[in-house]
């Protein structure tokens, strides 16, 4: 009897657990929450590549010395020509300013001395991403953010990738019309790396340009971007949850 009534109880506490976790809304994240925050990583694709087209880039630190002596040695018009993001990767960070603080961001200004000498994720950089002057390429994962953490004593801290695209919008093929487009992954997490919350974000530009079999002016394009970064972090932001 006594271990019927037992079991009974269990099934009706467990029962009112349920109900009251199916009935406890989530909270909607809210940026004040999570402030002052670091922003401790941002990242880029090196070079545009088409939205959706299968590419396999060789990755690799025979590829990385390849790429960095080309850009080193090149001036902006032919780094625009090339395809590669280096001329709007600190434009990017600016951009990661200033779009997080006018969603309710409040951010660390110096994330510290440990920061600025702290090494990039290996695995992101040989697997072909850069990073803007000041800013570090880093996973979840990391032994970074505890020192920022001790440092400035915030615990919560920003993660922002960007992939840095160009896409056909009418015509056939590489033929016909196409414009700038960004996919922005934002992620907040804490000193432990557990994730608070995780948004995705798209934009593409507003103007076009001509395209004929994949030729089009790369100036022209080149100037889309600082917007359409913005736009599709604006976006992420949004979806935060």
């Amino acid at each position: 009897m006594k271990k019927y009534f037992k079991t009974s109880i269990l099934c009706v506490l467990t029962g009112l657990f349920l109900v009251s976790c199916a009935s406890t809304p989530k909270v909607p994240f809210d940026a004040a929450n999570v402030s002052p925050a670091a922003i401790i990583s941002i990242t880029a694709n090196d070079e545009i590549t088409w939205y959706g087209e299968s590419t396999e880039k060789k990755t690799g630190l025979l590829n990385m010395a390849i790429n960095k002596a080309v850009k080193e040695n090149a001036d902006d018009t032919s780094l625009a020509y090339l395809g590669f993001t280096k001329n709007l990767l600190d434009d990017s960070a600016a951009a990661a300013n200033e779009v997080l603080t006018s969603n309710g961001f409040t951010l660390v200004e110096d994330a510290g001395s440990s920061y600025k000498t702290a090494s990039d994720d290996k695995v992101l950089k040989l697997a072909g991403f850069v990073s803007p002057n000041g800013y570090k390429m880093l996973n979840l994962n990391n032994s970074v953010a505890a020192s920022v953490k001790a440092e400035t004593g915030t615990n919560y801290f920003v993660y922002i990738t960007y992939n840095i695209e160009k896409t056909i919008v009418t015509g056939v093929a590489k033929n016909g019309t196409m414009t700038a487009c960004v996919t922005t992954t934002i992620q907040v997490a804490d000193a432990n790396g557990k994730r608070i919350a995780l948004a995705h974000g798209y934009a593409s530009g507003k103007d076009k340009i001509a395209s004929v079999g994949g030729v089009y002016d790369a100036k022209a394009l080149y100037a889309m971007y600082p917007a359409v970064i913005r736009d599709s972090l604006n976006d992420a932001c949004k979806k935060l949850k």
